[in-house]
């Protein structure tokens, strides 16, 4: 699994355990629910900057592993 792949899996494990769909977290954050999808596809680049948004409507902190 790369990168793209484990950060959307995460995104939407969070966003599935706070309820919400793709269309009401793309709504929160100002997006197009499309956008979210493919974020959680794994088969976008996402900007650290929206990773952050993201977090932020999921209550969520961002954090760094080491290998």
């Amino acid at each position: 699994m790369n990168v793209r792949e484990k950060i959307g899996a995460e995104l939407r494990a969070l966003r599935l355990s706070r309820g919400f769909t793709t269309r009401e977290l793309a709504e929160v954050v100002g997006m197009d629910h499309s956008h979210i999808v493919r974020i959680e596809s794994g088969k976008y680049n996402v900007r650290i900057d929206t990773v952050d948004a993201l977090a932020a409507a999921l209550d969520a902190e961002i954090t760094l592993k080491k290998k």
